[in-house]
């Protein structure tokens, strides 16, 4: 026998015993797993007391916006020509914000002026014309005062009759000319105002055919473009007055009770940057729907490194008596949501437990949960997915 076959042997015989270890292994291993009957699956997990919100505050989200804020929409009705500002620019009081087609309303402001310019000059036309109905009635009440004198010293009183009754018919027009002359002219002025209201209306609509801003700040929204009908009803841009800035929250009412107007507020923003407030305002209704109400946080105008509709976390203080009303907050991630409801996988030894809870506020990137833990469970944070009630896990290191 040559020895490339002695070699060829040894080779073959090795491989040979190789398979034969490695298949009884995998049988070993097969038989282990079908006697424990599950998989061990791998998770990662969270100590909830580390997230707790703490027995004296609790923690709400809420946006950050400017106290004065105001959808701007025009007076008429138009088609936009020109956009002046974008959204993120400033604009002072009185800049152009956008123009709108407006030559109809301008043609009737014309018309309107054509009117009052008729009016006014009616004015004066019916003073010159009865101011001279006067100047003549009296004229002929001179006359006729001056023919009763002579009548009276010729004494005769067939022509002092005559007389008398010419000159009590002059007073007469005298007067008649008078009132004719406060009537007709508060006629004319009467029309002239009139006039003059239509001018002032149909003026006042071609002007504001220009948008314009009615105060300084900053464009936070453009809800049109160049083309667009618009009209009364249709707000164009949102102007928000940024120099002084303001945090809204819905809170419970439960918790509105210990909360003061002058309180200090601590906050968080989303980049992990401390800020501090003081309470504003607390809403005087509730919600009927929601139980909540609204607290207004003003923030200090020399804090710059947050944005007009930014979020933020607010801690609201508590009464520190109050244990009972300890909130839990975890992570959003380790909500396993099913139909309508709710659920966390909690470690328990070895194995996880499913429980439903009931949540509330969201909080950045955690959630308020208001029923289901006491808030010193360690939960599942991901691989939670693919868990059931009572499995076996292994924890990531």
């Amino acid at each position: 026998m040559s020895k490339k076959k002695i070699v060829v042997g040894v080779l073959i015989f090795f491989v040979v015993i190789g398979y034969f270890v490695h298949t009884n292994k995998t049988n070993a291993n097969n038989k282990k797993n079908n006697q424990t009957g599950e998989k061990i699956k791998s998770v990662n997990t969270i100590k909830l007391k580390e997230l707790n919100s703490g027995k004296n505050y609790i923690v709400r989200q809420g946006v950050i916006k400017g106290e004065k804020e105001i959808y701007l929409s025009p007076k008429a009705e138009g088609r936009v020509t020109k956009l002046y500002k974008d959204i993120g620019q400033r604009v002072l009081r009185g800049q152009m914000l956008a123009k709108i087609d407006g030559v109809e309303y301008w043609s009737q402001a014309n018309v309107a002026k054509t009117g009052y310019n008729f009016a006014k000059k009616s004015v004066e036309k019916t003073k010159d014309f009865f101011a001279s109905q006067i100047k003549q009635a009296k004229k002929g009440r001179e006359l006729a005062k001056e023919a009763y004198e002579a009548a009276r010293k010729s004494g005769d009183e067939d022509q002092i009759g005559k007389m008398k009754a010419n000159y009590e018919m002059a007073k007469k027009a005298v007067k008649t000319a008078e009132s004719g002359y406060e009537l007709q002219v508060r006629m004319a002025k009467g029309n002239r105002d009139v006039a003059l209201s239509q001018l002032n209306a149909a003026s006042s609509v071609a002007n504001n055919t220009n948008l314009k801003a009615p105060f300084s700040g900053v464009v936070s929204q453009v809800m049109v473009e160049v083309g667009d009908l618009v009209s009364p009803k249709r707000p164009m841009f949102l102007l928000v007055d940024d120099s002084a800035k303001e945090i809204r929250v819905s809170v419970e009412n439960k918790f509105l009770k210990d909360v003061k107007v002058g309180d200090s507020v601590k906050m968080e923003t989303l980049k992990g940057n401390e800020i501090e407030g003081k309470v504003k305002a607390l809403s005087p209704m509730i919600d009927t729907h929601s139980r909540k109400g609204i607290i207004k946080v003003t923030l200090s105008n020399d804090i710059k490194d947050v944005n007009i509709g930014e979020y933020v976390k607010v801690y609201l203080p508590q009464n520190s008596e109050k244990t009972e009303e300890k909130e839990v907050l975890i992570p959003q991630n380790a909500v396993v949501r099913l139909y309508h409801d709710n659920f966390v996988f909690i470690l328990n030894g070895g194995r996880v437990n499913k429980v439903h809870v009931v949540l509330g506020d969201v909080v950045g990137e955690s959630v308020v949960v208001t029923d289901g833990l006491k808030g010193d469970e360690i939960i599942i944070v991901n691989g939670q997915q693919y868990l059931n009630d009572g499995d076996r896990v292994k924890v990531n290191k």
